[in-house]
């Protein structure tokens, strides 16, 4: 089952409506990094956030710019560049959604150096598995807080809440340079595994405090 959502607030009656009927809430962004064929169209709900595709707001003076979950990587810059800003993970060549290289945690190399999506996130408006909105961390760069969940959010792959609005930080064009030979690093999907391993351990532990009813498909 599929639903395309126009607005961020369908989104809560979707998670009820889905908690509800027993459904898995799969959230999608352009479906470049996940296989499909694992999930069953019978008991779970494909969330396509492709329509939530606004830039809320760009603020230059504090670099750092709001945008819906769908808007494309690739068209992040041109409504950026206007500004004299750009976002060091959006590539002409990208088919990654905002949302989705948020959801995965997408990550590069530049120069010799790692540039990570948690670094340039400052904050998300997210939906639990309640329905209910929340936010995470602060949208200026200069008074992040509530960090450490925002973190956790970046590379759950879609297992812990439903991002619907992004706060990312920005540079000033005058540094592009130092990002043009840029390259996407394949962001590992998650692995089932069995035993007593922490990682494992912490990450069930996660999901059973964010979504203790379940409704998010469950990767880990």
């Amino acid at each position: 089952t599929y639903a395309l959502p126009e607005q961020a607030s369908q989104i809560p009656e979707l998670v009820k409506l889905a908690s509800q009927e027993k459904f898995k809430i799969l959230p999608l962004g352009n479906e470049s990094r996940i296989d499909l064929s694992k999930f069953s169209e019978n008991d779970t709900l494909f969330l396509k956030m492709s329509r939530l595709s606004r830039i809320k707001k760009i603020v230059p003076q504090d670099l750092y710019a709001v945008v819906e979950p769908g808007l494309n990587l690739k068209e992040l810059n041109s409504h950026l560049s206007p500004h004299n800003l750009f976002y060091p993970l959006s590539l002409d060549n990208s088919s990654e959604s905002v949302g989705g290289s948020v959801a995965v945690g997408l990550s590069g190399n530049a120069s010799g150096k790692e540039v990570h999506t948690k670094e340039l996130v400052l904050s998300l408006h997210i939906v639990n598995s309640s329905g209910e909105i929340l936010k995470t961390g602060a949208e200026v760069f200069k008074s992040v807080t509530g960090y450490d969940t925002t973190r956790l959010l970046v590379g759950s792959w879609g297992t812990l809440g439903i991002i619907t609005s992004v706060s990312l930080r920005v540079f000033p064009l005058n540094r592009k340079k130092e990002f043009e030979d840029l390259k996407f690093l394949n962001p590992s999907f998650p692995q089932r595994k069995e035993g007593n391993n922490s990682k494992v351990s912490l990450n069930r532990r996660i999901k059973k405090l964010l979504d203790p009813d379940g409704v998010f498909v469950d990767l880990f």
